[in-house]
């Protein structure tokens, strides 16, 4: 399915919502590409979400917790349903796909748990600042990963390198964590980290050939060298993640003795 609005994208992500009928749900996140751009969508764009769920009284008091499961719904796309417990260790651990679900703007929350999303959102500028150098390090290596495929022939970028000798979804990756990265290191908030590299820029790479191979094998080297340089030259520092740590831990006590009530 196409989206080119975000009242579509607002809509599928509801039609996801409701295929979680009989669980006791926070909220429901889109994830992916949608969340790092504008409103200058692809065409053949699916959408993914990821569901947070609260678990049954018996599993929360034997400290039973299922591993997150992925649902491939009628139409191919994806719904990752994780356990409130799961997501706060998500929340933890410094990484962009883990941090995009508190700077999302495609979410849906249980009413009854709104007052606790918001609290996580008044402190995610701070958990996106709990461990910089770690966060930094995990864009190394996210990049370096998109830079080893950056010119193999497997799955859904096949018809890319068969094509054009390399993935211009991957060839995006790396400049999209060059870009983050370096807004990142400006101190810039993290919503604008997510959308630095411009949106036309992605538009016209996902969607032309802008770059012969040998352009674009140069330009993802480069990318990614400065990214590991940036990454490895980092000096960490402490920005209250104590404290930090202390209010994300009361905000999901909290919202799990609401919803034993």
């Amino acid at each position: 399915m196409n989206y080119m609005t975000k009242e579509q994208i607002n809509k599928r992500l509801k039609e996801h919502y409701d295929t979680l009928k009989g669980k006791e749900v926070f909220a429901i996140f889109l994830q992916g590409s949608q969340n790092y751009i504008d409103d200058k969508f692809l065409p053949e764009s699916d959408l993914d979400s990821k569901a947070v769920v609260f678990p049954a009284k018996k599993d929360l008091y034997l400290g039973n917790i299922d591993q997150s499961k992925e649902r491939v719904l009628e139409n191919d796309e994806h719904l990752n349903e994780l356990d409130v417990r799961n997501f706060l260790k998500t929340l933890k651990k410094p990484g962009v796909n883990n941090y995009e679900s508190l700077f999302t703007e495609y979410v849906i929350v249980n009413p009854k748990y709104e007052k606790f999303y918001k609290d996580l959102v008044s402190i995610r500028e701070n958990i996106v600042r709990m461990d910089e150098k770690k966060f930094l390090l995990s864009l190394m290596g996210m990049s370096f990963g998109e830079l080893k495929l950056l010119e193999k022939s497997n799955g859904s970028q096949s018809h890319d390198v068969d094509k054009y000798g390399y993935s211009r979804k991957r060839l995006v990756n790396v400049l999209r964590y060059n870009a983050l990265a370096k807004a990142y290191l400006e101190n810039k908030d993290f919503s604008s980290c997510l959308k630095a590299l411009n949106q036309n820029d992605v538009y016209n790479i996902r969607t032309k050939q802008v770059y012969t191979l040998d352009e674009a094998r140069k330009l993802a080297h480069s990318a990614d060298k400065e990214t590991t340089e940036l990454a490895k030259n980092f000096k960490g520092v402490t920005n209250n993640a104590k404290e930090t740590n202390e209010k994300l831990e009361k905000v999901f006590v909290d919202m799990i003795e609401e919803s034993l009530r």
